[in-house]
């Protein structure tokens, strides 16, 4: 287990341009379920969620996803966001650094791209690979 949790590098399908080729491409395990709370923040945005972070069987790369819940009145909502990170340590920082709404926010500031699906719709955030 200690292999596989290791530092290392974000996985590849963020340098991937066709996000659905790169959602078709990932081979991912849970490395570590980190729930839904860090210190006194939410790990998820809207009503219920958390966050995990995944291993890529094919490339051994890392990223980090946040998968949230919006209980609508006629319909609930699902919202997933899958960040590039080197690893444990890398995401355990952002973990403990950003809220649900604030990561998003932190990698927007910094430019970088994240893969989001939202209610079953995939697509690149606005920035670089």
């Amino acid at each position: 287990m200690a292999e596989r949790i290791r530092e290392g590098r974000p996985c590849h399908i963020f340098e991937m341009d066709d996000v659905h080729q790169a959602w078709d491409d990932r081979q991912w395990e849970i490395a570590e379920d980190y729930g839904g709370e860090c210190g006194d923040h939410f790990l998820y945005e809207w009503d219920e969620g958390c966050r995990m972070l995944y291993r890529c069987e094919k490339c051994g790369g890392y990223a980090l996803g946040q998968h949230s819940e919006f209980h609508g009145m006629e319909k609930d909502g699902y919202y997933h966001d899958f960040f590039p990170v080197s690893g444990p340590a890398e995401a355990e920082e952002l973990n403990r650094r950003y809220s649900g709404d604030d990561i998003r926010d932190a990698f927007h500031r910094r430019n970088k791209r994240f893969l989001m699906i939202t209610n079953g719709s995939t697509y690149w955030s606005r920035g670089e690979k």
